[in-house]
Parts: C-alpha cells; structure tokens; sequence
C-alpha cells in the first residue's frame, strides 16, 4: 500500500525500493570525495599552485555557489515531465561533473604554466562544484518525497549512509594506493568520474516518482518561496549548524594528505589503514545510529553525535604516529557516523513541517537549495583556515612547505576544525522539533 494514499494515480505508482534511491549516494560521493580530499593535495603540493591562491579560488567559488543552489532548486522544483521533477537536472548533471572532474585533475601542458595554473584550476574547479550542486540538490530533494513515513526514512538513509561510506572508503582511503598503482591522479579521476555517473543514472532511472500528483501540484513561486524558507527559523538553525559542523569536516578531508605527509610521515599503505579506520568504524555504527534514532527521536541524537566529534578533534591535536592517529580516528568514525546518519533526517522533518505550514505546496528542492545556500558559509571559513594556516605557519606550496609544515597541517586537521564545531554545537541547542511529523 501507498505511503500516501491521496488518489488512485498516487496509490497505483511504482514504489522506489530504498536501495536503488540509496546506491545514487555511491554515485555522487565516489568523483567528489576525490575531488574534495584530493584537489588542494594535487595542486598546492604536487603542481605548484600557493596555497593562498588556492584559497582564493575557495572564496571566489562560494559566492558563486551562494547563488546557484538556490536556482537549481527553484526549477527543479517547477519542473514538469513525463519522468517526474529531478530526472532531467540529476541524469545531465552526473555526466557533466564526470567530465569537469576529469578535466581537473587533467591540466593541459598550457595549463601548467605559471601563468595558466591558477585560472586553469579556479575554472575547472567552479565548473566541477557547480553541476556537483546541479545533480546533488535534485538527488537530495527526491528523499523527502519519495519516502514520506518515519520507517521508510530511516530505512534508507541506512542504506544510503552505508553506500557513501564504501564510497568514502575508496574515495579517500583507497586512492592513495589506486594512484600508486594507476599512476596519476588524472587517470583515476576518468575512473571515478565514470563509475560515479553510471551508478547515478542508473539509480534514477529506478526511481519512481509520483507522476500524477506532480502534474497538479501548484507550482512554487520563487520570491514566495524564499521568503517562506527564510523566515523559518528552524532553517537558519539547521542551516548554520550544517555549515560550521561542514567546515570542520571539508578543512578535514582537505588537508588530510597534509597531515599524512607532513605531520605522521605515512606511505601510501600507513595513510590508507588510517583513512579507512574512519570509514570502516562510520559504516559498520550505521545501524547502530539507526536503533539510536528509533528509540530516542532524530534531533536528540543529532545534537548528540555533533557534541561527539566536537570532542573527536582533540586527540587529533596530539596524535603524531600511525597507532595513535588509528585510536584517534576509531572515535572519529563512531561519532561522525552519528551525524552523518542524522542530518538529512533533520532537514527532512523542517521541511515536512514546510509543507504542513504551507497548505501542502511542495518545494523539497528550493528547501534543500537554501540549506545549501546557507551551508555554503563554510567554502568562506574554510578559505580562511587555509588562508590562516599559510600565514601563520609560513606554507607557500609543495615546493616552498617552509619551516612549520606539519604545524600547519595540525591547524588545517584539529585546531580550526575544532573551534568551528564549538559553534556548531552551540547554535544546535536551539532546534526543537516535535517527533512523528512524517505522512503516514
């Protein structure tokens, strides 16, 4: 039986099984991952490029993103086809960042002059991050909409946690060994790049929309709309929180190899095993996560797992060999497995109580625009860490590192992250949401 059994047409459409909606996670996290873990690494520290500048690129671009999530989402939103409302943004999407990618991690040999280096990367760099957001806020808004019960959610954001993190595991943790043996970064980059928009298009071709009901859905008006969403102030709490925890989290993921290099002294196996610990632990607590949401309710356990890696930073503070940084990272992944697990569900539930404030109008897309928008806060913070991490410790570039490489990368890897996940924390105590909003 239907989720939703408004009419005939609604309870005659074909249900979306959690794990074809859930492998699309595989899909968009494998090419990112390595674009996001790996982009700083390959063109600061191998290519040359000064990190300053490269924090420029990271503050250019999020202005830019600042405006074009929330557009992707209000046409998306407004979409009508025979397929349903995201098809047409999630399939051209997915193959349009492969090809970005590919282009990134491919420098020309007219790109890699000195002069051509920085426009090159700032330009592919864009491009990528902006059909990322292209596919990813269409892909996101089908959550809500195609699983509108408490149990189905739950269910497949199980799934979907488990597929990112597989993702994640060879995204992060295996490419350092992938490159080895591949050889190059850009060589990997055409792998993941198709994999991953395989994968997306044909989980979205295995995704069922409700047809019928879209076609008389009133249509979103886009001043109206943001207006709505802005007003809410359950959003700006969400919203803020997502940003200040995804700094942390990016800065992480970015200076990693910095870390691995400069700070540990790890090969390329010993950087692996670490990178892994993280997204082994994460993935094997997701059903753990999921009796935890069950039983005490999304928001509790949401404002728990955030204050779990605020304190999670810590020991990455002190670690400095490959044993102490595995137990460092072994704490890491059971709590960043908790908020991974939790916050879609989150947004999920403001956006239901949208719907129900709103008479019924359907904006899932426009919503998880402005939470990105919003979100988007953290490419600033994170181009200032970098930025701070270059000036205070003196890092120019792979081939001028300075005299305090491995305390910059500590910077990048704990301290900043760190500061930022006290505010996060903070401004999550004030979201209150009543449980069991969901349709039935």
């Amino acid at each position: 039986m239907s989720e939703n059994p408004s009419t005939d047409a609604v309870t005659q459409v074909k249900e979306t099984k959690p794990a074809w909606y859930a492998v699309g996670m595989f899909g968009t996290s494998l090419p990112i991952n390595l674009f996001r873990t790996f982009g700083m690494y390959f063109y600061v520290s191998m290519l040359g490029l000064e990190m300053t500048r490269w924090a420029l690129i990271l503050f250019v671009f999020a202005f830019i993103d600042f405006v074009d999530s929330p557009i992707y989402g209000y046409f998306s939103d407004r979409t009508r086809t025979p397929w349903g409302r995201r098809r047409p943004w999630i399939i051209p999407g997915s193959i349009l960042t492969a090809l970005f990618l590919i282009a990134f991690f491919n420098p020309a040999g007219w790109a890699m002059t000195a002069t051509m280096l920085m426009p090159y990367a700032m330009v592919t760099f864009i491009l990528t991050e902006t059909f990322d957001s292209f596919t990813g806020t269409s892909y996101g808004a089908l959550f809500p909409d195609l699983f509108r019960s408490a149990k189905s959610r739950a269910t497949t954001n199980m799934y979907r946690q488990i597929f990112q993190f597989i993702a994640m595991a060879i995204g992060i943790a295996v490419t350092p060994v992938i490159v080895d043996v591949i050889g190059s970064y850009g060589t990997t980059a055409i792998v993941y790049g198709v994999i991953g928009a395989v994968v997306i298009i044909t989980s979205n071709l295995n995704c069922h929309e409700r047809v019928e009901e879209i076609k008389t859905m009133e249509k979103p008006k886009f001043i109206p709309a943001v207006l709505a969403v802005i007003k809410n102030k359950r959003f700006w709490i969400a919203g803020l929180t997502g940003a200040f925890y995804t700094t942390g989290v990016a800065l992480l993921m970015a200076s990693m190899m910095f870390f691995a290099n400069y700070t540990l002294d790890l090969d390329s196996t010993e950087t692996m095993i670490v990178f892994a610990t993280v997204l082994v632990v994460a993935m094997c607590t997701v059903p753990l996560w999921t009796f935890f949401i069950r039983k005490y309710g999304v928001v509790p356990v949401w404002k728990t797992a955030l204050i779990g890696v605020g304190l999670a930073y810590i020991p990455l503070m002190f670690v400095n060999t490959m044993i102490t940084a595995v137990f460092a990272c072994v704490f890491f992944g059971l709590v960043y497995s908790g908020v991974i697990c939790t916050f879609d569900l989150v947004g999920a539930k403001i956006i239901d109580e949208d719907r129900v404030r709103s008479g019924g109008l359907r904006r899932e897309a426009i919503f998880s625009a402005l939470s990105s928008f919003v979100g988007r806060l953290h490419r600033l913070l994170v181009a200032l860490g970098i930025f701070l991490a270059s000036v205070i410790y003196g890092y120019i570039s792979g081939d001028e590192p300075g005299e305090r490489p491995a305390d910059a990368a500590r910077f990048m890897t704990a301290y900043f992250p760190f500061i930022m996940m006290i505010i996060s924390v903070t401004i999550s105590r004030f979201l209150h949401l009543p449980e069991g909003q969901e349709d039935k």
